[in-house]
């Protein structure tokens, strides 16, 4: 099912409620997330890592890579992680990370 979902076009209300009436599961919505990431992003590089695992039941969300996080290197989009300048605790409520986005080019 993951790529019959239309991420380009669906909000992050409209996505709760499919899994809320159970019409697509976390999983699912991952899944079709990581396919658009995978058609877009060559051209638009606008992830610096993907998440493959769905580890939450929520609607998969894309953090910038200035907030640090459980699991996933905080880079800044530095080479240095040293260089980092923001550093924000998210509260795990049930998200799933699809990954790490990159700063606009």
């Amino acid at each position: 099912m993951g790529s019959s979902i239309d991420t380009l076009r669906l909000t992050a209300e409209a996505a709760m409620g499919m899994i809320e009436r159970g019409e697509a599961s976390a999983e699912e919505l991952h899944g079709a997330y990581l396919d658009a990431i995978a058609a877009r992003d060559g051209e638009i590089h606008a992830y610096l890592k993907v998440v493959e695992e769905c580890e939450g039941s929520g609607v998969p969300i894309a953090i910038k890579d200035v907030i640090t996080t459980e699991g996933i290197e905080t880079t800044a989009g530095s080479k240095d992680p040293r260089r980092l300048r923001a550093r924000v605790r998210l509260d795990r409520g049930g998200e799933a990370q699809a990954g790490r986005s990159a700063r606009a080019r």
